[in-house]
């Protein structure tokens, strides 16, 4: 998280009377200047180390038998997978001409 604020204020007031009165003249002058600058800079930096461990668990600890083998029963075979994809990949395309 990265914060910065840069603000400048610049104030000027100038200013001029003249008067008259009989023979007697009198000038003022005013002149006023202000300038105020701020600048902050924020830098917070955080972070976190996490640790995983993993450890084997038997299905039949986390399940009862009616579930465990539920899952077997919908679990994909990755050898039979593959092998259905690569017979997949041979067949010839539907409607395409073979010689």
């Amino acid at each position: 998280m990265r914060f910065h604020i840069d603000t400048r204020s610049t104030a000027k007031l100038l200013g001029v009377e003249a008067k008259m009165q009989d023979t007697i003249r009198y000038v003022s002058t005013q002149k006023q200047q202000s300038t105020e600058e701020m600048n902050t800079d924020l830098d917070l930096n955080s972070s976190v180390e996490l640790i995983f461990k993993t450890d084997y668990l038997p299905l039949d600890r986390m399940a009862g038998k009616g579930q465990v083998d539920g899952i077997k029963v919908n679990t994909i075979n990755p050898d039979g997978e593959e092998k259905q994809a690569s017979q997949e990949r041979q067949a010839p395309f539907p409607g395409s001409v073979c010689e």
